[in-house]
């Protein structure tokens, strides 16, 4: 293992990444570069379905909504599964492979027939699962604003990218030694890393810390 590595989550979202590096005598540097406030949204249609992309979606959607007592609820992840659950929600669909975004679609598309949909979004969205459902079926509305925030780092050995707008706050003052180990959470990041010239080590099966470490393990 190396001696720095850099994750772009706050670290308290990563405390059991760093007692695993810690064992290995690697350092942690935790910072997120993006932060997030609540949008003023309507829902003008009905739907059958929502679909959360994120932990994040799901709790700025319930700040000032309520779930229709009929609808089903959908994620691409089980991360994301697992907080609904908590929360006291079911969830009736979830992606095998959040990593995956485009197989994950194609699988929610085919399971969601010909049923209305509603997709809480980030202003930043990159529409990945929505952009595969016309607009008589689906309602995209966005929950809240993502703003990049970005903070000079020290050089590291292994990177670690959560999302694009990451990669876009760490790039605006920062940037990657060539000899760096690279990680990417998912596809959509791994398309942005590789659109601005940075080699990918390895694009994570599913976002989530868990395989993270078995990917350093």
């Amino acid at each position: 293992m190396n001696n720095y590595l850099f994750i772009s989550k706050d670290f308290s979202e990563v405390e059991e990444l760093a007692e695993f590096l810690n064992k290995k005598g690697v350092n942690l540097i935790a910072q997120s570069f993006i932060h997030f406030e609540p949008e003023p949204f309507v829902v003008t249609k009905p739907y059958d379905i929502i679909f959360f992309s994120s932990p994040r979606s799901f709790l700025f959607f319930k700040l000032t909504q309520e779930i229709s007592e009929n609808a089903l609820i959908a994620c691409p992840g089980n991360k994301t599964a697992e907080l609904i659950t908590k929360l006291g929600h079911k969830v009736s669909f979830f992606g095998e492979n959040s990593g995956n975004i485009s197989d994950t679609a194609k699988e929610f598309k085919k399971w969601c027939e010909e049923k209305r949909v509603l997709f809480p979004t980030s202003d930043r969205s990159l529409q990945s699962v929505s952009s595969l459902f016309s607009n008589s079926q689906k309602e995209v509305v966005t929950v809240y604003k993502t703003k990049i925030v970005s903070k000079p780092l020290e050089y590291c050995d292994i990177y670690v990218f959560t999302s694009p707008s990451n990669v876009e706050g760490f790039l605006t003052v920062n940037e990657i030694p060539e000899s760096a180990k690279v990680y990417s959470w998912g596809e959509s990041t791994t398309n942005y890393l590789q659109e601005n010239n940075i080699t990918v080590t390895e694009t994570l099966e599913n976002s989530s810390i868990d395989d993270l470490i078995k990917s350093l393990s």
